[in-house]
């Protein structure tokens, strides 16, 4: 008969440590939940119990694994502990740093589970790349994980929260121990009890195995298991590796800049308080709307909102008083400085002199990934001070950057979707899709095309995909809205299948209840059948945009993946820094710079086959700033 760890009884200081607390009404509340559920939970405290959970682990299908860590920061955390579940409630922690005597040692875990790791198995996690960066981070040999299940509750539905304790009660209607009930403030889960803390930390490896179990079946019901298997699971290791490369700033020179925009908004300052006569502060709300509306008399359009000092609104008064126009340029300078020039600075990590940001792959509801602490897929590029902020963002030394993103898209996914004979013949003979849409629209020749009929047409080309309204395309525009409806109208007479496609995406969305990109991506819209006209309206925005943002996400995705891959098998040392939506930004060594283009290139144009050809745009520079020029 096979020996189970729980054959192996406690020690005698267990026993004690048991009883000391089982007189506590915090040791009382965190067990009841685990005797009603009739779990077994094992602390490990010994290297006989350590070498024959290995030996268990090693023949186990697949293993979920957690770890408890004194900091949510990967740079500064320690492991407190590792816990791990290969059968439904039942579950183990392994404590490596605690308030009591653990005879095992840190060494000893490592060496043992980098025996386990070494055996390939599957590993499933909750958010697992916090585990695998701290483990690596401690000297552990860790490996891919092969499931998680907070990528996959995604997955499955993205409007739904992501959280282990949520969706525990979602989908096991079971309560998971609270962090804050059993962890006094300023504390850790190693300065309790390790009953307590053991209990924890080993009930976060069942419910997340048990999740598994649900969550792989729930993704083969929906058809979503390839999108699971090969995009997001592939994709989070692309992710983790962008967040480990990290990407060099040039603090100096940021600090530079920023007191040469501490100087303009001086000066813009004094101008304003000059053309006024009033010497007031510029970033006061209450104060801007008292010298706007009641000292210089300006009127409000009716339709725009009212009382308001928002740039928004600025834009719509400017022409009113000479000083609004530099207010609004002061607004945006202040931003400029405030968010990026004085606040990036904080976010370079002391040990590697680098901006580590946090890549989100479950935030956004159409596929897209976001980017946190800090964001950086949303630093200016369309004006010259947003690219001196993008200057400050260097590759270090020896290297250079490459930016490759897809040309137009979105508009490439809407003529393949829409099967549009006139949008298809423009990118088959790599027309310039807003000349041509001028063309047609204005009725006149295409070498006759203005700048200003150019941006109208560039505005109802992409407004159409987020399904714009005439209303919002008059302010967009500054035109009547009778003329920017006049402009819809044409449009679609132009491009007949596109207004088709809508309908129809429109119809599939109110029949199944959620959009679908080329991927099966699922997107719920609920709202969708609403008897309210602006949630049914803004529904059907979601349908159009969910469907070609979210298939142009997907089809990112899996370029990043092969470029990744490529990289891996040719042994080159470039690596990707950043995503930011549809461009890719990489750091290569000079030498292997043109080889690494040609990886890129072939892997993004042939990503996915569209009836378009794919195309993308690359080019190389010393700093983030010299691209796109």
């Amino acid at each position: 008969m096979q020996k189970s760890i729980f054959d192996i009884n406690k020690t005698k200081a267990n026993k004690e440590n048991t009883k000391d607390l089982q007189s506590t009404t915090l040791y009382a509340n965190t067990l009841k939940t685990i005797q009603e559920e009739n779990v077994r939970y094992k602390t490990i405290l010994k290297k006989e119990e350590l070498d024959l959970l290995i030996e268990q682990l090693k023949k186990a299908s697949y293993i979920a694994i957690d770890t408890e860590t004194t900091s949510i920061n990967v740079y500064e955390s320690n492991i407190i502990g590792i816990s791990v579940s290969f059968k439904e409630f039942e579950s183990y922690y392994i404590p490596i740093e605690t308030k009591e005597k653990n005879s095992i040692g840190k060494e000893y875990i490592i060496q043992k589970f980098n025996e386990l790791f070494n055996s390939k198995p599957k590993l499933i996690g909750q958010n697992y790349k916090f585990d695998y960066k701290v483990l690596k981070r401690h000297g552990f040999n860790v490996i891919s994980a092969y499931f998680d299940t907070m990528i996959a509750a995604y997955v499955i539905d993205p409007n739904t929260k992501v959280s282990l304790d949520f969706l525990a009660a979602k989908y096991l209607m079971h309560k998971n121990i609270k962090y804050e009930e059993i962890v006094p403030q300023h504390s850790t889960l190693k300065d309790i009890p390790l009953e307590i803390a053991s209990n924890y930390a080993a009930e976060d490896a069942d419910i997340t195995f048990r999740l598994f179990n649900i969550l792989r079946k729930k993704l083969k019901e929906d058809n979503l298991e390839s999108l699971m298997k090969n995009i997001e699971m592939p994709f989070s290791n692309v992710i983790i590796e962008m967040e480990e490369n990290g990407i060099y700033l040039d603090s100096n020179y940021l600090t530079q800049y920023g007191h040469e925009l501490e100087q303009e908004l001086k000066t813009i300052e004094n101008e304003i308080i000059q053309s006024i006569g009033i010497e007031f502060n510029l970033n006061s709300s209450k104060q801007l709307h008292t010298i706007l509306f009641e000292k210089l008399n300006i009127i409000v359009p009716k339709n725009v909102k009212q009382d308001s000092t928002d740039i928004k609104v600025l834009e719509t008064i400017k022409d009113q008083h000479e000083s609004i126009e530099k207010l609004i340029n002061y607004r945006q300078l202040a931003k400029l400085k405030n968010t990026y020039t004085d606040n990036l600075i904080e976010f370079i990590n002391e040990k590697t002199n680098k901006i580590h940001t946090n890549f989100m792959q479950t935030k956004t509801a159409t596929g897209r990934i976001s980017s946190t602490a800090p964001n950086l897929q949303n630093i200016p590029i369309k004006n010259e001070r947003g690219r001196k902020i993008r200057a400050a963002f260097k590759p270090t030394k020896g290297n250079i950057f490459i930016s490759a993103d897809y040309s137009q898209i979105e508009l490439v996914i809407l003529a393949h979707f829409s099967e549009d004979e006139s949008l298809i013949e423009a990118f088959t003979h790599k027309k310039d899709i807003h000349i041509q849409t001028a063309s047609k629209l204005f009725k006149v020749d295409e070498a006759n095309i203005t700048p200003s009929m150019r941006r109208i047409a560039k505005s109802i080309n992409f407004g159409i995909i987020y399904r714009m309204s005439a209303f919002r395309l008059s302010q967009e525009l500054s035109i009547k809205r009778e003329e920017a409806q006049n402009f819809i109208d044409s449009y679609f007479n132009l491009y007949s299948k596109i207004k088709t496609f809508i309908q129809n995406q429109i119809d599939f969305v109110k029949q199944n209840g959620y959009s679908e990109t080329l991927l099966k991506r699922r997107r719920y819209i609920r709202e969708i059948n609403s008897q309210n006209y602006l949630e049914r309206t803004g529904a059907e925005r979601m349908a159009i945009n969910s469907i070609i943002q979210g298939s142009a996400s997907d089809i990112m995705k899996i370029a990043m993946i092969k470029v990744y891959n490529e990289f891996k098998n040719n042994n080159l040392k470039s690596k990707i820094l950043l995503q930011v939506h549809d461009e890719m930004l990489i750091e290569s060594p000079e030498e292997e710079c043109e080889k690494a283009q040609i990886i890129i290139k072939e892997m993004m144009e042939n990503a996915y086959p569209l009836k378009i050809p794919l195309k993308t745009n690359i080019e190389t520079g010393k700093s983030w700033g010299d691209i796109h020029q």
